[in-house]
C-alpha cells in the first residue's frame, strides 16, 4: 500500500489524525502525501494538535471533510 493510501485510510473515518500518527506508520514526509491527497480532490482541514502534549502542539492534526470534483484545466 502506498504512503498516500495509508494516510487516506487513516483520514476516512473523518476523525482528527495527528501527523505523529503518520510518522508512526513510517511515512517520512506526511506533508508531501497530504498535498498529493488534496491534488486528488479531497478536502482536508487542519488545526494545531489537541490530542497529544509530547510535541507541545507543534504538530498538526488533519481531518477529511469531503471531496470536490476534479476540474479540468484545459
Amino acid at each position: 500500500m502506498s504512503q498516500k493510501q495509508t494516510i487516506l485510510n487513516m483520514l476516512l473515518d473523518s476523525q482528527w489524525v495527528c501527523t505523529s500518527q503518520m510518522y508512526a506508520s513510517y511515512i517520512a514526509d506526511p506533508r508531501r502525501r497530504i498535498c498529493d491527497i488534496k491534488k486528488d480532490g479531497y478536502v482536508l482541514e487542519n488545526r494545531k494538535c489537541q490530542q497529544h502534549d509530547f510535541h507541545k502542539g507543534y504538530s498538526k492534526e488533519w481531518r477529511l471533510i469531503g471531496t470536490e470534483p476534479m476540474t479540468n484545466a484545459y
